[in-house]
């Protein structure tokens, strides 16, 4: 749902990186028709272009330009200055009949939530209001799950981080909470300052504006005295105070109460319910499984060595339909395909469960509810598969799970497209099986504006070959909960080959392009390992030194040279050098303390120091002095 006063919930940055995107999909066509030499050529000859423009437009100022500039910014230091001025502490009335209230976290709201949320003048106001001027009395919310929000406005500019965000996640998640549970929210805003507004009219205005982007009840307007106690008794009290939050359940104990935008909301959406620290800390244990059953390489850096070797043993691979938490039959989109209008071809509910169309005696129309029994007429996705080959438009999640390597590219403002896209395409030219799957995490703004901004840059890069997941809110909180709710684009690999995926794909992926498939580190690890254990001494020098071999010389003591092939039979220890480091110079000072010891106990044995690039760059005063061969 869009907020429909765009102005009062500002975003920070904008939903997509459009403009980086639209210059790496130039870039790349002139790659297409120039080559990529070409290409780089024109793009240097257009950068010494505009260099020679901005140099002549300098040269062309007048004298007094440059003062005018520093005039300019010191007038705009100036109005940063009022500004800041003008950020002070809200306006309550002096006179307030109803003093604020003391709220303590894990016991009863004091007198209750009728006498919180009702007015105490004599004509008793025991009702809030909805938006449609629908009355819901007070006494009806009892029983409820309640979440009170109160707001100063307007919102500033920087807010939009939190506040808006926060705000935009709490009505998204309104109707499936209220379906699902006891359910409630009540919104309470007041002006920061009463005085910035001619007449109460337009206040009210301002005020209504605001209220329509909620669905839920409200305080109304009319009631100021109850506004003004509900903010304060929030602690909306400090110049920088725009958002409080408190959480009431069933039996009106306060779950949670803060004067801050509670980003929970934003990161599990409706699975937050019943907002309790228990609930909190079950999310948290459920990620950190799927992230252990996804990615291998994870175990070792979340759990502890004594539960090391059961979590192992434990372990099963993660597929992706438990990744997506959807039912095998849910349909992915071919992007070029009308994907944002096909929300409702789910035939699971975000939770695995499989839902059915059944007849509503009440409405008199077809609504869907879970199965409960394998005989009921599951709801099936529209059928607009192709044939085998790429005019297939859509593709079940269980068929494409069977494919030997997906990649989840989680989009949340589009800055790793351009560099996945042409490493997908590097790797379809080389034969080597991937395929994309583009699921969006629009939590930056407006869902609407994030598609379309989504569809303008895949249609620039000319892509037609990825995946894309319907939007579904609960899944997309999920995915984005793995990946420790970051503000950038990420992509997880599910390898269907080892049944290893990979958390970090976009790592691997931009540090070692298409070297790197299939972008896992457990891959990675095992290439490495196998290359380690088919290496000796003269095939390492062989690859290091292109076949010179007698490189071994005494740094300390009588020198001499020894060949490579000397070193046959014996117990070799390779030290590379890392000395420049504190934990190198440890490694290096204990080292060359046991070297006589060693070479008494272990005469068969050598120690040969290997020189990094680093090291040969350092002058030879600083060069640390070694017994051992270097």
């Amino acid at each position: 749902m869009t907020l429909a006063d765009e102005e009062a919930f500002p975003s920070p940055w904008h939903s997509f990186c459009l403009e980086s995107t639209l210059k790496k999909a130039q870039e790349m066509e002139e790659e297409r028709q120039l080559g990529v030499a070409g290409a780089a050529t024109a793009r240097l000859i257009d950068a010494i272009n505009n260099d020679r423009k901005r140099a002549l437009e300098k040269s062309l100022e007048p004298p007094n330009k440059k003062v005018k500039r520093s005039d300019d910014k010191g007038e705009e230091e100036d109005d940063d200055d009022d500004e800041e001025e003008e950020e002070k502490a809200p306006k309550y009335p002096p006179d307030m009949r109803r003093k604020p209230i003391v709220i303590e976290k894990n016991k009863c709201l004091p007198g209750g939530i009728e006498s919180f949320l009702c007015s105490r003048k004599k004509q008793k106001r025991d009702y809030l209001v909805r938006f449609s001027g629908e009355r819901v009395p007070v006494a009806s919310l009892r029983g409820k799950h309640l979440v009170i929000c109160a707001f100063l406005l307007p919102l500033p500019n920087y807010s939009g981080m939190n506040e808006a965000q926060v705000c935009r996640a709490m009505i998204d998640s309104y109707p499936k909470l209220c379906e699902l549970h006891d359910f409630e929210m009540v919104m309470v805003a007041r002006m920061k300052d009463q005085a910035e507004f001619s007449s109460r009219a337009d206040e009210e205005a301002a005020f209504n504006r605001f209220f329509s982007a909620f669905p839920c009840l409200a305080v109304p307007f009319s009631d100021s005295s109850s506004r003004d106690f509900i903010c304060s008794s929030l602690n909306l009290t400090h110049p920088l105070s725009y958002m409080g939050v408190l959480i009431v359940d069933d039996k009106q104990v306060v779950v949670r109460q803060s004067d801050i935008a509670d980003s929970l909301f934003l990161w599990y959406g409706s699975r937050y319910f019943p907002f309790t620290q228990s609930r909190v800390e079950a999310l948290s244990v459920e990620l950190e499984e799927m992230k252990i059953r996804l990615d291998p390489i994870h175990i070792e850096f979340s759990t502890p060595d004594e539960e090391m070797d059961q979590v192992k043993a434990s372990r099963t691979p993660l597929s992706l339909v438990e990744l997506f938490g959807c039912h095998p039959t849910d349909m992915l989109w071919k992007c070029f395909a009308d994907w944002e209008d096909k929300k409702m071809c789910f035939a699971g509910d975000g939770d695995g469960n499989c839902l059915f169309l059944k007849r509503c005696s009440a409405s008199n129309k077809n609504v869907l509810q879970k199965c409960s029994s394998s005989n009921k007429q599951f709801l099936r996705p529209c059928s607009h598969t192709g044939g085998d080959g790429n005019d297939k438009v859509a593709v079940s999640v269980l068929e494409l799970s069977c494919k030997k390597l997906v990649g989840v590219y989680l989009c949340i403002d589009g800055n790793f497209m351009a560099e996945l896209f042409k490493v997908h395409q590097q790797c379809l030219a080389q034969g080597l099986e991937l395929e994309v799957v583009l699921v969006f995490l629009p939590f930056f703004g407006d869902f609407t504006s994030f598609v379309n901004d989504a569809k303008h840059a895949i249609k620039a890069l000319k892509i037609s070959s990825w995946w894309v997941a319907p939007y579904n809110g609960k899944i997309s909180r999920r995915l984005w909960g793995m990946c420790n709710h970051e503000w950038s684009d990420k992509l997880f690999v599910l390898d269907g080959a080892t049944k290893a995926g990979e958390l970090n794909g976009r790592g691997l992926m931009h540090n070692l392009g298409v070297k790197g498939y299939p972008f896992t580190r457990y891959s990675l690890v095992e290439k490495l390992l196998s290359r380690l254990r088919s290496t000796t001494i003269e095939s390492l020098f062989d690859e290091s030194t292109e076949g010179v071999h007698n490189i071994a010389l005494r740094d300390q003591g009588p020198p001499f040279a020894l060949h490579v092939s000397e070193l046959k039979g014996k117990k070799v220890l390779l030290y590379f050098d890392y000395s420049s480091t504190m934990e190198g110079r440890y490694v290096f000072k204990k080292l060359k303390g046991c070297y006589d010891r060693m070479k008494q106990v272990y005469p068969n044995s050598e120690v040969l120091f290997v020189p990094l690039k680093e090291f040969a760059k350092r002058a030879p005063k600083s060069a640390p002095k070694m017994p051992f061969c270097s």
